[in-house]
């Protein structure tokens, strides 16, 4: 079922509730640095990384923010030791290095990427009533093509970036490595940032609010927060939302003054 809406509140309700968005998370594999400050890393911070518009438009993803989180020196150590198995020539010189006194850092890597807009994706009202008699809720998500597409390409980025350079080296974890590529069940699935559902558009059939944050159908009703969003990044929506609630601030006022 749809949510319900009167026809006159909103005249194409069959995009209410519709291209509902979140930011995916997962744990998509470790990697070791042979030269940790070649990506920022030290021993105070942790390194956020992004692929940058000409890869994007080159491997045809999403956008997609990584998360390097330092590990232990024993986690490192046991990298160390599986890489060493895997290429034991690269094994050798590793061990040469730390012999020399050299710092390697192993990382976990973490992501949080973007999701493509789908008409498909949606909240919407059931038959079923809660406690108060109000209809419940039911939320339909799913991941694309483009969704799996995007996570595993920026992991293959990274790697090719770390090899190239000689800075280090990437492990995808076993989800990621075989195809087609099937998404965790487990662990934190997702970022708990609801975005879309009264989505911004150019017309009333693509959307809910005109660029103005104002309903299609009414004159003065308007709708501020994530679930504006035409799309939804990679980051962390809160500044986004508090910016597009001080543009309507802005207009409203506007238009008050010259009433």
């Amino acid at each position: 079922m749809i949510l319900r809406t009167n026809g006159q509140l909103i005249p194409h309700a069959e995009t209410l509730g519709r291209y509902w968005m979140e930011h995916p998370h997962a744990t998509v594999g470790q990697a070791l640095l042979f030269k940790p400050e070649a990506l920022g890393l030290d021993k105070e911070y942790n390194v956020f990384l992004s692929p940058n518009e000409q890869s994007i438009t080159a491997r045809e993803i999403l956008n997609c923010g990584l998360r390097l989180h330092r590990m232990s020196p024993e986690a490192t150590q046991a990298l160390i030791d599986e890489l060493g198995l895997q290429a034991p020539s690269l094994g050798e010189l590793i061990s040469k290095w730390q012999t020399q006194g050299r710092i390697l850092h192993g990382v976990m890597l973490r992501a949080s990427w973007e999701q493509e807009p789908r008409f498909e994706n949606r909240i919407e009202l059931t038959e079923e009533p809660d406690a108060l008699g109000v209809p419940r809720s039911r939320l339909v998500w799913q991941q694309s093509p483009l969704d799996r597409h995007t996570i595993r390409e920026s992991l293959l980025l990274l790697g090719e970036y770390l090899l190239e350079e000689d800075v280090g080296r990437v492990q995808l974890a076993d989800w990621l490595a075989a195809l087609p590529v099937t998404l965790p069940t487990d662990g934190e699935l997702a970022g708990r940032h609801h975005m879309g559902g009264t989505r911004m558009s150019h017309t009333p059939e693509d959307g809910i609010v005109n660029s103005d944050c104002r309903l299609f159908g009414q004159d003065n009703m308007y709708v501020a927060g994530s679930s504006v969003f035409p799309s939804s990044g990679h980051a962390n929506p809160t500044l986004t939302l508090v910016q597009l609630a001080l543009r309507l601030c802005d207009h409203l006022e506007q238009r008050l003054t010259s009433a």
